[in-house]
């Protein structure tokens, strides 16, 4: 569990989100980090020094903005939390079974008022959500939104495309009439029962033979094959 997570309870909405601010804004400067230590430069209104040292159990935090002095765990504070979990600082806490925090300096009273949340299981990241249908129909074609997938195979190895011409279609229309089919080598030797086949054009643009793409490409332009 990162530190941020067991400590998030602890720090104001608002706080939190104005502190991410800065972090994601590069605001924070790391001087020194360990497993038991971050000393850091946030910039926000001006430059602040913020401290955070572990040891046997005790988290203590400093920051010298105002903020901190008068109302507790600020921004800034926040901010230098994420830079620790992030560049992997302060493990030692962030892991600690028991762990109190506070202003050492204020004493007691600093350690009751901020109550940590104990550490627990990592939680596995969701599933992502599965693709829309419109998507997985281009990946079936070869294409994305950026056009042909290029670095996938759309042919199988030895599969070759067979021509057939409809001699009845061809003399009643007076053009010749060709549909396609293709047939793959079987592993005992000779050949698959041939199957009809459909192209796209993005998919006869990357065919092995180039014969095949020649034949096709002029095929397509007379619109007399299927």
């Amino acid at each position: 569990m990162s530190l941020a997570s067991r400590l998030s309870a602890n720090f104001e909405p608002s706080v939190r989100g104005r502190g991410q601010n800065y972090y994601w804004g590069g605001q924070v400067r790391i001087r020194r980090g360990s497993p038991t230590e971050l000393t850091a430069r946030v910039d926000g209104e001006r430059t602040y020094n913020v401290e955070l040292g572990y040891e046997d159990g005790w988290l203590d935090v400093y920051c010298e903005c105002p903020y901190f002095e008068g109302e507790g765990l600020c921004k800034h504070l926040w901010a230098a939390i994420l830079a620790a979990d992030d560049y992997g600082h302060l493990r030692a806490a962030s892991s600690a079974k028991q762990l109190r925090i506070g202003d050492s300096e204020a004493g007691a009273a600093a350690e009751s008022e901020f109550q940590l949340q104990p550490p627990g299981p990592r939680l596995a990241p969701p599933k992502p959500a599965p693709p829309p249908e419109w998507k997985k129909r281009l990946a079936e074609l070869g294409l994305d939104r950026h056009g042909p997938r290029r670095d996938r195979a759309i042919w199988p190895a030895g599969r070759q495309i067979v021509y057939v011409v409809d001699a009845l279609s061809s003399q009643s229309s007076g053009n010749p009439v060709i549909s396609l089919w293709a047939r793959s080598p079987k592993q005992a030797g000779g050949w698959g029962v041939p199957t009809e086949l459909k192209l796209t054009r993005s998919q006869v643009e990357h065919l092995p033979d180039p014969l095949d793409r020649d034949i096709l490409t002029r095929l397509d332009s007379v619109k007399h094959y299927s």
